[in-house]
């Protein structure tokens, strides 16, 4: 985005709801025993940089005109990357789960799992690392209301997936493109989407970063691991596949794919 639009802002966060943001700010600024991050090494966790802040009124964006580019992706592998990478960013002081500290896979799957069920059943908020990934595992389906409708206007409810240019495109004062991340490790997907995208900064974009950009090589052939050994209920398919997010970005045989592999 920087080489196609080298003059303008840019900025990369995940949250901009008013309640999002309280919520990553509870995490933040929590004590022990209640805070078992080790490593506070991402302070904002999601959050937006002062220049971006700057525009947020109660979770509302005031700023100039927006484009933003935002990724959807199957649910269980969205939900294993953020406990993979985030658990080596930030460590865990009940045990270790990153690879300086001798994580195992096992451990990292003991997290995946206690967060699954506090997404599913409720967070007790006594421990921050849980209360972190619960939220991002569970907001899932409500993420683009809460993020982009909400506070920019932009409702992809409205606005059919394209599969002819595997991107949702959604138009007003600000403007978005939503991809699928399944679709950067197609050749004929990833052009297309290209395509999409230098017609929505009306110039040509070079490329979109391969998937594999998100994986530190330090932890890649743990969360290998962890990736390999994950196998779900029947239940927890359900409520990973079962939503509107879903219905509206990926076909039916798409989510039957997605269910078979996390079955195993």
């Amino acid at each position: 985005m920087r080489e196609t639009c080298p003059d303008a802002l840019i900025s990369h966060f995940h949250a901009i709801s008013a309640k999002r943001l309280e919520k990553i700010a509870k995490v933040v600024a929590a004590k022990p025993p209640v805070q078992t991050i080790k490593h506070l090494t991402i302070p904002r966790l999601g959050r937006p940089q002062d220049t971006i802040a700057a525009y947020v009124k109660d979770g509302q964006w005031h700023g100039p005109p927006a484009t933003i580019i935002s990724g959807v992706r199957d649910p269980v592998a969205r939900a294993l990357s953020a406990v993979g990478f985030l658990c080596n960013r930030l460590g865990y002081t009940p045990f270790p789960v990153t690879p300086r500290d001798s994580g195992s896979p096992e451990n990292i799957l003991k997290i995946f799992h206690r967060a699954l069920d506090a997404a599913r059943n409720g967070d007790d908020g006594s421990d921050t690392l849980i209360t972190l990934l619960a939220g991002i595992i569970g907001d899932f389906d409500i993420w683009f209301e809460e993020e982009l409708h909400a506070p920019f206007g932009l409702d992809i409810r409205t606005v059919p997936f394209d599969h002819t240019a595997q991107a949702l495109r959604v138009y007003g004062r600000n403007q978005a493109l939503v991809y699928r991340m399944e679709d950067l490790k197609t050749p004929e997907a990833h052009a297309k989407l290209l395509r999409a995208a230098g017609a929505l900064f009306g110039k040509p974009m070079p490329c979109f970063p391969d998937a594999k950009v998100a994986h530190e090589q330090r932890y890649q052939a743990l969360y290998a691991k962890v990736t390999q050994s994950l196998q779900l209920s029947p239940s927890d398919l359900d409520w990973f596949y079962e939503n509107a997010t879903m219905a509206h970005f990926y076909t039916p045989q798409e989510i039957d794919g997605f269910r078979r592999r996390w079955a195993r």
